[in-house]
């Protein structure tokens, strides 16, 4: 049997109605009363609903019933001792309503008594028996808020068949003063009995660490919630279905039992698509989902792009409790165009990836063989250990069209000659976005990156290890990675700092489309601040199912680059 926890969600035919109705006919006029009172009053009195030819009988029936009805809008806001003058006229085809009215005092709440009665009144009523409305102006709206806090605490700390026994509003209009009494009645409390997954892919073992309730817990319907979220984030199931078994009302336990199908064991996923910094691009996806019973999985990645082809293949070991904490093994090839230099790379890494709430952590080792060549010189080649960590710190309202939110990316890396590595260096990265909502339809968006590399010569770094600038994702007006320090025919060689700053307003102005407008500042550099470029434009937005749709057209200001760039993106901006 399903079973859930009780909802008491109430509100008042006050606030149906204004919202269903947002201005009274242009027949009925209201004076002496301020928006949110005339709001209310409006919604509730049924002659504002009238045409201007209705029937005069009808009219009249619905006048005389405006005093009650006025009355019940304002006492809904606290109002008890109102004073209404009225008057109907009628003319030609039409009739024409006036109220004149004195609102009154408003009430304010005297006292309120909470009592917590059955087996879990000393722990409810010690922490929740003291919130109420005292000193305050009476709004029945926030009277039926109260209550349905007050048992809702109950019902999230297992006492599931808890119910108000006693709930008493003495108005007391010759005072302008109301006392609440409310009496709630726990019942039993209860807790959680046997859970029970239904699944044949993954081991019981491997599958209960992530089941952070025990038998004996007490029962908390929003717990049983973040469980389900919880294995359906694990990505091994097509769907949960969670279930209470009847409470077992004499040993007061509720049994789980969750009933899953799979996902299909390996899954493939095509892509197309275009960007100004790559040109037109093809992409491969295949991942095996569940390799064996201890959740194992594998996934390669094939893209390819005008400026850059890339493939990898990740082998996942799951480790701990926590989703996404896992160890991985990865071995890639990546051939890459660094603004007047080409690049050819194989990597092989050995990582731990923690998960703890926003914050995501990563330990690795890698080990890289890298070919590079700049202009016409030689090629080059280097090989680096390197060990490093990275820390992702991300909140958002939305993961693909956010209206709040931020993203830190923060890694250090290095390696050292002495260390099975051709050369010695130390790296550092931040990387920064922010989203702030400015109004219902406009956002700020501030982006960052600062980087530093501490080696002796710039040509000792492999070109996948030097800084670059200039793109979609960096300084806009530029083309990609052009931006960087230059050797003496004037190829873009890489720097070793890195610095960029964007600002970014956008507005929609009709449904999901709209205009951004924006500036960007940066560079990459053998010295800090030097050599910055600014870049300023205005851009076109969609926002869609798969994210923000940008198309930017920017104007560089500094350098010797001219005219108008477009910028072409899609996607999450965190």
């Amino acid at each position: 049997m399903l079973w859930s926890a009780p909802k008491r969600w109430r509100c008042s035919s006050a606030l149906l109605l204004a919202m269903a109705l947002n201005t009274a006919q242009a027949n009925v006029q209201i004076e002496g009363l301020d928006k949110a009172q005339r709001d209310n009053v409006v919604a509730w009195l049924s002659l504002s609903r009238l045409p201007e030819d209705a029937a005069r009988s009808v009219v009249f029936r619905r006048f005389r019933q405006a005093d009650k009805e006025i009355h019940s809008a304002l006492q809904a806001l606290g109002y008890y001792s109102p004073q209404i003058n009225r008057k109907l006229d009628f003319g030609e085809g039409q009739w024409q309503a006036r109220f004149d009215i004195d609102a009154g005092p408003r009430t304010q709440v005297r006292s309120t008594t909470i009592r917590f009665v059955g087996p879990g009144a000393d722990a409810l009523q010690a922490r929740y028996g003291q919130d109420g409305l005292t000193d305050l102006p009476l709004h029945h709206d926030k009277y039926r808020a109260l209550k349905d806090r007050l048992l809702n605490v109950a019902v999230n700390r297992g006492y599931i068949d808890a119910e108000i026994s006693r709930a008493e509003l003495r108005i007391h209009p010759e005072e302008a003063a109301a006392d609440i009494e409310l009496e709630i009645n726990t019942g039993p409390q209860f807790r959680f009995g046997q859970i029970q997954i239904e699944q044949d892919i993954l081991s019981d073992a491997f599958l209960r660490r992530y089941v952070k309730i025990e038998s004996g817990d007490v029962f908390d319907a929003d717990r049983l919630l973040e469980l389900q979220l919880r294995l359906s984030d694990l990505d091994y199931f097509q769907t949960l279905d969670v279930s209470t078994g009847r409470p077992d009302e004499e040993q007061a336990v509720i049994d789980i039992d969750i009933q899953t199908t799979p996902r299909k064991p390996q899954r493939y996923q095509l892509g197309l698509g275009f960007g100004t910094d790559t040109g037109p691009r093809a992409s491969l996806a295949t991942e095996f989902r569940h390799l064996n019973k201890r959740g194992h999985r594998l996934r390669s990645d094939l893209r390819v792009a005008e400026k850059q082809q890339d493939w990898s293949a990740r082998y996942l070991i799951p480790t701990g409790n926590e989703v996404g904490t896992n160890w991985s093994l990865k071995v890639g090839y990546t051939a890459e165009e660094f603004g007047d230099a080409k690049s050819e790379a194989w990597q092989w890494q050995l990582a731990l990836t923690e998960v703890s709430g926003p914050r995501l952590w990563q330990y690795y080792t890698g080990y890289e063989i890298e070919s590079f060549r700049v202009g016409e010189d030689p090629r080059s080649e280097t090989k680096l250990l390197m060990p490093g960590t990275s820390l992702t710190l991300r909140r958002t309202d939305s993961d693909l069209n956010p209206r709040r939110g931020y993203k830190v990316f923060a890694d250090v890396h290095g390696a050292h000659s002495s260390v099975v590595s051709s050369d010695s260096f130390l790296q550092m990265l931040v990387q920064s976005r922010l989203i702030l909502p400015l109004g219902s339809k406009s956002r700020l968006l501030l982006r960052g990156q600062a980087g530093y590399s501490i080696v002796g010569e710039i040509s000792e770094l492999p070109l996948s290890q030097r800084f670059f600038a200039g793109g979609d994702q960096s300084v806009r007006g530029y083309s990609y990675q052009s931006l960087g320090p230059t050797n003496d025919e004037g190829e873009v060689i890489g720097g070793q700092y890195l610095s960029v700053a964007s600002i970014e307003l956008d507005r929609l102005v009709f449904r999901n489309y709209g205009l951004a407008l924006f500036f960007d500042y940066g560079g990459a550099s053998d010295q800090p601040g030097e050599s910055l470029y600014r870049g300023v434009g205005a851009g076109l937005r969609w926002r869609t199912a798969i994210g923000m749709v940008r198309a930017d057209f920017a104007h560089p200001l500094d350098g010797n680059e001219r005219g108008i760039r477009l910028h072409i993106g899609i996607g999450a901006e965190l």
